[in-house]
């Protein structure tokens, strides 16, 4: 009995896994679709591109093999969504969450998320793309939090900031 139970459990977390997986890299690609996410703005600090930065976030600490598959997937799906829209055809739509509750609750989360990995130096906001004139940070802000306009986004931003600021405020006190 309890050997079925294991194995319902693990089960439910390999199909969750599955599904943040592929969410992660649909996400991903319509960002890259969007121009929001580019390859050609390595930062300063820790020398990765955005492209590079946003997949680390997403996977965190991971072996170098699933990053390359992770990426590889990225690739694939980026490849045939882009040969679909240069046919003609309509990219595919994430489809938003209607419960407030929860899109504020995931919000907090995510700028919780995102303003710890600013302290480790693991997001960057000094490596500004020639291609859209965002930062890595900026950039992932555009993608995660689906703003439409750079005032939704600088509102994001500064929220992010203070974050990690209050976080430095903390630690120096």
């Amino acid at each position: 009995m309890s050997d079925d139970i294991f194995d319902n459990f693990l089960k439910d977390c390999e199909k969750k896994y599955e599904e943040d997986r592929e969410d992660s890299i649909n996400r991903i690609v319509s960002g890259m679709l969007d121009g929001y996410i580019t390859l050609d703005n390595p930062s300063p600090i820790n020398g990765m591109d955005t492209f590079k930065q946003v997949v680390l976030f997403q996977l965190g600490d991971v072996e170098e093999s699933e990053y390359r598959s992770f990426s590889l997937d990225i690739v694939n799906l980026f490849q045939e969504r882009y040969e679909n829209l240069e046919k003609g055809g309509t990219d595919c739509v994430i489809e938003p969450i209607y419960d407030l509750s929860e899109i504020e609750k995931e919000s907090k989360k995510l700028i919780s998320k995102l303003a710890k990995s600013v302290l480790r130096e693991r997001v960057t906001d000094d490596n500004p793309s020639k291609f859209n004139n965002l930062t890595s940070l900026e950039q992932m802000i555009f993608i995660f939090f689906d703003c439409s306009n750079e005032i939704e986004m600088l509102i994001v931003k500064n929220k992010i900031l203070a974050r990690v600021l209050d976080s430095l405020l903390r630690i120096n006190s």
